[in-house]
């Protein structure tokens, strides 16, 4: 399983809570989202889940 997490840049600083999305692919779309916003930043981290337990930690942020 996959765990994205996901925020809103604004500003180039991330702004409110964020959004989590879970799926057992290595991708997603925004549509998995509760909410998003069109010509918006999102920073983007990924953490892995393995043998049923979650590492702990998220990989390195990127910007969509």
């Amino acid at each position: 399983m996959y765990r994205y997490r996901v925020y809103k840049i604004v500003g180039g600083v991330p702004t409110g809570e964020p959004q989590y999305v879970e799926r057992p692919q290595g991708y997603f779309s925004f549509t998995n989202m509760a909410s998003y916003d069109y010509a918006s930043t999102y920073s983007i981290q990924v953490e892995l889940q393995r043998n049923g337990t979650w590492l702990g930690y998220y990989g390195t942020a990127c910007q969509v």
